[in-house]
């Protein structure tokens, strides 16, 4: 093979990867629109005015958005849960994860908001939580999969101490069956703990801002095929 023709060969090699790389570009364009607009339904989810009285059976319906709801139950009184590492304005403190029996007989976890740890570790916060029949309300979701360092095992001290919400070790720990969702309250139930939920998803106008990218470099790809292109049957004319 000759210099020129291996020098175009190699042209066409790069045309050939480039064109792989372009549909791909184009994928992840819109899988960021896509996720833009999964983001908005779940930020609206929280402000929507139809709150439902019970819990779907179907767990995609909350795998990406928060559910109002509005439900009847009693919590249980002896047990609750401190989700630890949690801060507001860079104050540590826990996040208070009690167990409602609901009036469909389910037991459901309620993130009843945040509080203030103690000055020393080893000094948990004390909660009294409300006897009887009570209606909450609030967003529920299905628990994502935790992501710990390491195999964690819960110790039968209430309250008890987690680093993640963990329905199977929670319920095998109060021996009861737990639905795989968190109720977050949107109207306090304790008025010591505070209900300024921290949005922890990425925003719509972050991925529309990648969706922008992955497009733009796709048009700039596109061009640079087409140039290349053009380039290569230019050079085999003159051959």
């Amino acid at each position: 093979m000759s210099k020129v023709q291996s020098k175009q060969s190699f042209k066409w090699m790069l045309l050939v990867a480039a064109g792989m790389v372009l549909p791909m570009l184009v994928v992840l364009g819109f899988w960021q629109l896509e996720r833009a607009e999964q983001k908005q339904q779940l930020i609206e989810s929280w402000s929507e005015p139809q709150q439902y009285s019970t819990l779907p059976s179907d767990l995609e319906v909350l795998a990406e958005r928060y559910l109002p709801v509005q439900l009847t139950g009693s919590f249980d009184l002896k047990h609750y849960f401190l989700l630890d590492n949690r801060q507001r304005e860079g104050i540590a403190g826990y996040e208070v994860i009690a167990v409602l029996r609901t009036d469909g007989h389910q037991n459901l976890l309620v993130n009843l908001g945040w509080i203030r740890g103690g000055d020393q570790r080893s000094v948990l916060p004390i909660i009294q939580l409300p006897a009887g029949e009570i209606q909450i309300s609030g967003g529920v979701r299905l628990i994502s999969p935790a992501f710990t360092l390491k195999d964690s095992t819960l110790l039968l001290t209430w309250p008890v101490v987690i680093q993640a919400l963990e329905p199977e070790k929670m319920s095998a720990l109060l021996q009861i069956s737990l639905l795989p969702y968190e109720l977050k309250v949107s109207q306090a139930v304790l008025p010591e703990l505070d209900l300024n939920w921290p949005l922890k998803v990425m925003m719509p106008e972050k991925h529309l801002a990648y969706a922008a990218q992955w497009f733009l470099m796709a048009v700039v790809l596109c061009g640079l095929i087409i140039w290349a292109s053009r380039r290569v049957a230019k050079e085999a004319a003159y051959e």
